[in-house]
């Protein structure tokens, strides 16, 4: 059998927060309710999917919104009923997404019985203020309890999230939430730069001149704090915005940039085979309504060469370990090999890549300007 990832989204919060664009939101019980139905519904759909396709499960990710504002018993439910589809022989990664004020002890051992291997906690801060300010629903104090609670609940392998560049955010703040977090044998930390995307209350209040982002050069010379924090913890940077120790990347999460096969279920999920992407619709009503995987799908498309080519490009760079392969950037536009090749010598001479059996990979000043560099090499 062929493995792939699985993701199941469900798109619930207790209240969603200002800077958030993911496809969630609050909701009543009824609504909740019937959505897990009609996500048991494509699940059902999806275990069938895989036997008929001779496809196993590597990995599990249940993501949101916040999963964990379901019921214990009900997100339980869900996800034993994930865990019935054909499992590849080596053991899943089956990693639940939780928000620490959404928790506790008690929660997160019914998880773990039901196959949750894996927790991701959205701490975000360690600064009770900056997460008042962010709109986060836990404190500090709740952070670090839900990070024992699930050490106690016999987690392993658990990843909290934090978020650095946000107003009023000093190194000292961001520097001392990962000291913290590392010292409780965090394994895997993910560092996000706060965005104000638009359509989001952040991004319309900046719009408006009601708020201002961190100036650009203040967050950029917070990015390296979290490799100088975290490389004593035996913690290194391994994607652009995660580090682990080794043995603990997130599998699921490295599938997906390895453009290996993914299968998305719930509102707005994607999902990625043989080259095809395709994705359900955006509304919830919709999704609930929808009684057949036709009726569920809002689109598809395959990729042409020049996109898979772009993507492979991007998403490789965003590996620190593998990069790009030098074929796929010695082709574009008709561009010769030799003027690429130009190219690159000139990011290996600012110290930006380096170049070893055929492939480029960003070094630690090129993780800095990732995006220029991605589009000199493949667009310039």
């Amino acid at each position: 059998m062929r493995p792939l990832g699985l993701y199941i989204h469900v798109p619930f919060c207790v209240r969603k927060c200002g800077y958030c664009d993911f496809t969630s939101r609050a909701a009543r019980p009824s609504t909740i309710a019937r959505y897990v139905d009609a996500l048991h519904r494509e699940i059902g759909e999806f275990v069938s999917w895989c036997t008929r396709n001779d496809r196993c499960v590597a990995t599990v990710f249940v993501g949101g919104g916040t999963p964990t504002l379901l019921p214990a018993d009900v997100l339980a439910g869900l996800l034993g009923h994930a865990l019935t589809a054909p499992m590849a022989p080596m053991p899943a990664e089956v990693t639940v997404e939780a928000n620490p004020g959404t928790v506790d002890r008690g929660y997160l051992e019914q998880l773990r019985r039901a196959g949750a291997n894996r927790l991701s906690l959205g701490v975000q801060s360690l600064s009770d203020p900056i997460l008042r300010r962010l709109g986060r629903i836990h404190s500090a104090a709740d952070a670090l309890d839900a990070l024992e609670g699930a050490r106690d609940a016999g987690f392993d392998h658990i990843s909290a999230d934090l978020m650095f560049g946000v107003p009023g955010q000093t190194e000292s703040d961001f520097r001392d939430a990962l000291q913290q977090i590392a010292q409780r044998g965090v394994r895997h930390i993910s560092t996000y730069a706060l965005t104000y995307e638009p359509g989001t209350p952040f991004g319309r209040a900046r719009a408006s001149g009601e708020a201002s982002e961190m100036p650009e050069e203040r967050v950029a010379a917070l990015f390296p704090v979290a490799d100088e924090a975290l490389e004593p913890y035996g913690l290194r940077r391994y994607e652009i915005s995660n580090f682990a120790m080794p043995g603990h990347e997130c599998r699921h999460n490295l599938a997906y940039w390895r453009r290996q096969d993914y299968r998305g279920l719930g509102v707005a999920a994607h999902s990625f085979v043989a080259g095809e992407r395709f994705w359900n619709a955006s509304s919830v009503l919709g999704y609930i309504r929808a009684e057949t995987a036709e009726r569920r799908e809002a689109g598809r498309e395959r990729l042409t060469p020049e996109q898979a080519r772009v993507e492979r490009v991007m998403l490789g760079f965003r590996l620190l370990d593998e990069g790009a392969d030098m074929a796929d950037l010695a082709i574009p536009h008709g561009t010769s090999v030799g003027g690429e090749r130009s190219k690159i010598a000139l990011m290996v001479s600012r110290g930006l890549v380096t170049v070893e059996d055929g492939r480029v990979r960003l070094t630690r000043a090129g993780v800095l300007v990732a995006d220029r560099v991605t589009a000199d090499l493949l667009y310039a």
